[in-house]
């Protein structure tokens, strides 16, 4: 986009390039503008064009006395049935006053006649540093819903100004077309990749200077396919050791949302169970695009990916295998009553069966059924430790070892804590935590090594490559170990 010069200043574009359509064919880019002396004082400009080749002059379409707008966000909407059919919608946060710049605020703005007249309106009250915000996001419903998505960092607290690395994604909502917007509400809580300023943007893993935006990509489900109306956001969190993409889902236009559940990635897809409706779905990992939605069946568990095909326990006894490629189903098979994760050794796949007490191995080239073996009451985790396999028992208290090669159940281990649920490897000993207590035992022969006491009943577990990560149940929170 062209430099745009005013009697004071002479404006450069640098922002993110942001691009839409209409249903007239007419095509809008868009992006940021800063003055090219401080950098301080900008606006976000807009050009149309109706063939691709000439475009408008730009047009400064979102501007805040003493501010500068930084990760905008452009979209359209495109639903024939909407009341809004063909408006427009800028958003940015606006960071200001000149030279201090300790202020931040989401700003909309929006247009109903393609472009000629806009109109501004709020979406938060104004913030003060070390409150932030970033990285805004949006998407129209097919009824005209406008929704609005962004990383918030809170300004008290040990996460004040995301310090810690927490942040939170949060929602607004416009239902009259971008007059006005919902107070934003919280979706989920992430963790911030690390970087030296501790600060709401994280470094690319092993790089010293990619800095990492976490936009939470939203997308709505406008088909009239039973899923119609669903809203889908995509984004990171950092789990320790990587960056893991995860996804939400909200039925009801955004006033509740999803657990991150049974995510998994094949490489270049993110797969997600949907427990409550029986399917999952495939979404590219680069925009977070839906790719497609899956049946599978009544309950999806935690899948597993065995470089190929996805492997997906469902129902009271029965174990999807889906091809990564296109989401085919490949066989259904039969395992234990009530299963629920799946984890890979490599060739072979391990299903826990809750309701069974045992676990079921099969080989991943034909699905045929290796054995099936008992373990302890309620076997929820499970975990592969390069020869052995480690599934925590919840109901009893215990945990079993088993050879990966045969099965063979080399060891019950009673564990000092109450219902073992989770379990991890860390490269030398195994975790252990469902009750307040996490357990470390040594996974040569078992022995437990160490006892730590947690706030809060623990469920999932992972280790980072130093450290393992724990889920606080009552906390909403994680520990680190």
């Amino acid at each position: 986009m062209p430099v745009v010069r005013t009697k004071n200043y002479v404006f450069w574009p640098d922002g993110d390039p942001m691009v839409g359509y209409d249903r007239n064919g007419v095509a809008y880019i868009a992006t940021s503008y800063a003055d090219s002396e401080t950098g301080s004082i900008g606006f976000v400009g807009v050009q149309k064009s109706q063939d691709g080749m000439h475009w408008s002059q730009p047009a400064a379409v979102l501007s805040v006395p003493e501010t500068v707008p930084v990760e905008g966000w452009l979209t359209v909407d495109t639903n024939v049935g909407s009341p809004y059919l063909n408006s427009l919608y800028v958003t940015a946060v606006m960071i200001g006053p000149p030279g201090v710049q300790s202020e931040n605020q989401v700003v909309v703005s929006h247009s109903h006649d393609g472009g000629r007249t806009w109109s501004r309106a709020q979406a938060e009250p104004i913030q003060t540093y070390p409150a932030n915000e970033g990285f805004t996001s949006m998407a129209v419903g097919k009824d005209g819903t406008a929704y609005l998505t962004w990383q918030h960092c809170v300004g008290t607290g040990p996460a004040a100004g995301c310090k810690n690395g927490r942040g939170y994604m949060v929602l607004s909502k416009s239902s009259d077309g971008g007059v006005t917007w919902s107070h934003p509400t919280l979706m989920t809580a992430i963790m911030i990749a690390p970087s030296p300023c501790n600060c709401y943007a994280g470094l690319l893993p092993n790089t010293n200077d990619v800095r990492v935006y976490n936009y939470p990509a939203i997308g709505v489900d406008n088909s009239s396919g039973p899923y119609a109306g669903n809203l889908y956001v995509v984004m990171y969190t950092w789990t320790g050791t990587y960056m893991q993409v995860q996804v939400i889902r909200s039925t009801d236009g955004g006033s509740t949302w999803s657990k991150p559940y049974g995510v998994t990635f094949d490489g270049a897809n993110v797969w997600v169970s949907n427990w409550d409706s029986g399917n999952v779905s495939k979404l590219r990992a680069s925009d977070g695009k839906l790719l497609g939605t899956f049946t599978v069946g009544a309950n999806p568990g935690w899948m597993t990916f065995d470089g190929a095909d996805l492997w997906v326990p469902y129902g009271n006894n029965l174990l999807a295998k889906i091809r990564a490629s296109d989401g085919k189903t490949l066989g259904t098979f039969t395992v234990g009553y009530a299963p629920l994760a799946a984890a890979c050794d490599g060739p072979n796949i391990w299903i826990t069966n809750t309701g069974d007490g045992t676990v079921t191995k099969l080989q991943a080239s034909s699905g045929n059924t290796l054995g099936t073996f008992p373990v302890g009451s309620r076997p929820t985790g499970i975990a592969f430790d390069g020869a052995s396999i480690w599934v925590a028992n919840r109901n009893d208290g215990t945990v079993s070892k088993l050879r990966a090669s045969d099965g063979t159940l080399l060891g019950t281990f009673n564990v000092s804590t109450s219902g073992p649920y989770g379990i991890a490897f860390d490269g030398e000993n195994i975790w252990v935590t469902g009750g307040t207590s996490i357990v470390e035992l040594r996974a040569s022969d078992g022995t437990q090594i160490g006892v730590f006491r947690s706030a809060a009943a623990s469920i999932g577990v992972a280790f980072d490559g130093a450290n393992v990560w724990v889920s606080l149940l009552k906390f909403n929170a994680v520990g680190k170990l």
